[in-house]
């Protein structure tokens, strides 16, 4: 799965920027071509848990397997709101 197809399955672009709080969704289009900066890639990837949405390969510089295994089933409200 590519960073592109990610920030979809999140939810698209504006989405994605106001779970994240980030003003306008321009950056998080970028991302799709360029990638999803290493300071974003923990929190998409605990609401991606929560969300049961896969993360792509090597996503957090791990194997797969060491990522699923440490990711909560369950985030809180305090990560973001979904409005």
């Amino acid at each position: 799965m590519t960073h592109r197809q990610f920030i979809r399955d999140l939810g698209g672009t504006a989405k994605v920027a106001r779970m994240l709080d980030i003003d306008t969704p321009g950056p998080v289009g970028n991302w799709g071509k360029r990638g999803v900066p290493w300071r974003w890639r923990p929190a998409l990837a605990l609401i991606a848990g929560d969300e049961h949405i896969e993360l792509p390969e090597g996503f957090l510089g791990l194997p797969d397997e060491a990522v699923s295994n440490a990711l909560p089933t369950q985030v809180g409200p305090w990560i973001y709101q979904d409005t």
